[in-house]
């Protein structure tokens, strides 16, 4: 069984860069020299309290708007008593939407990171926890004690919290160094959800690595072998495995479970996207036009013939809504999608329904409908 997936997310300015940053020089995943340079790079920034969280954002347009803008696979923390998670960093920001679901879709664990407390935060935390409820994941909420009175009374009074697998909430201080060993025990704690090897095979395409070729994600469901035939959705093309890559290392087969980068042979980079679905060709990912969603919360009221952008797990298009009846919505995307229903692979069915960079609503794709 593969180590569980724990990812990171948070508004912007919740520290949860230095969090991680933090929690990989406490495991000893960060070397004394990396630490001396981002030690340095963050004094030339102008900030000193910025160096753990340059030990995550290492692009130059992160460093200079101090936000992660992109998807981070961090690779493995060893924590205590041989127990080993893979962390996961996710932008804060709404207009990266697409690369947060990403990685809330194919993790076993959310780690809900908040700093400050700026006007009405239930929302945000309202939507993770409806995530984490949607795909079946463990969720636990970190704070700064500046903001724990504030926090504890929206979390009695608005927060309706009843979820079997909610973890609590925990104080944390990266700058001050309090609880950290703390949170490392929780984490140690965290067991994973059971992986299904016996469907067929779902890869979604997270990050495109390599030069161009190499297909990174998180496989979802099934297993698959070097020189295994598969199909790409929506795209339909067929091609096979040529290579499959974790850690390094080349593997010959992979599971549900498995963070892997695939090189696929028969099939031209230029039909391969990121949110494009690898899967098994004897029973290939599905494609959609029209879909049934299943609507979990709406912030603001659905209506016919309204336009929004649709972040579908790891996929961004256009859609319209056909048809609102209660808490279901026919949708009418604007080209072929690869979706799957909630039934069948859940990580796969979530669908985010944006006007510009606000939620509107969000579910899960009950059925295809064409």
């Amino acid at each position: 069984m593969a180590e569980p997936i724990i990812t990171f997310v948070g508004p912007p300015s919740s520290g949860k860069s230095s969090l991680i940053g933090a929690l990989l020089v406490k495991c000893n995943a960060i070397s004394k020299y990396a630490l001396e340079d981002a030690c340095a790079d963050a004094e030339a920034l102008g900030n000193k309290d910025r160096a753990y969280a340059l030990l995550v954002d290492e692009e130059l347009r992160e460093r200079m708007d101090g936000h992660t803008h992109t998807l981070k696979f961090l690779g493995k923390l060893h924590i205590k008593d041989d127990k080993v998670v893979r962390i996961i960093d996710t932008p804060g920001l709404f207009r990266f939407l697409r690369d947060t679901h990403s990685g809330v879709c194919i993790s076993d664990a959310l780690i809900v990171v908040i700093r400050k407390y700026n006007g009405n935060i239930q929302p945000y935390l309202r939507f993770f926890f409806d995530l984490a409820k949607l795909y079946d994941e463990e969720i636990l909420i970190i704070i700064n004690t500046s903001i724990k009175e504030s926090f504890n009374r929206i979390r009695n009074t608005e927060l309706k919290i009843d979820y079997e697998k909610f973890l609590g909430v925990y104080e944390v201080s990266v700058s001050k160094q309090e609880s950290i060993e703390e949170l490392l025990d929780v984490l140690s704690e965290i067991r994973g959800k059971k992986r299904d090897l016996e469907k067929p095979f779902r890869l979604p395409i997270l990050k495109i690595g390599g030069e161009g070729n190499i297909f990174i994600g998180v496989i979802t469901h099934g297993s698959i072998k070097v020189y295994d035939w598969i199909a790409l959705s929506p795209t339909y093309k067929v091609g096979r495995i040529a290579s499959i890559e974790k850690e390094g290392g080349s593997l010959d087969r992979a599971v549900a479970g498995d963070d892997v980068g695939v090189i696929l042979s028969g099939i031209g980079r230029q039909y391969v996207k990121v949110g494009h679905l690898i899967g098994s060709l004897r029973e290939p990912p599905h494609i959609a036009l029209k879909i049934k969603m299943r609507v979990v919360n709406k912030i603001h009221d659905l209506h016919e013939k309204s336009v929004f952008t649709a972040i579908l797990h790891s996929f961004r298009t256009q859609c319209r809504i056909e048809e609102v009846r209660q808490n279901e919505a026919v949708l009418i995307f604007h080209e072929k999608v690869p979706i799957e229903s909630y039934e069948e692979y859940p990580e796969l069915s979530g669908i985010v329904l944006l006007k510009g960079s606000e939620i509107v609503a969000y579910g899960a794709c009950e059925c295809i409908i064409e």
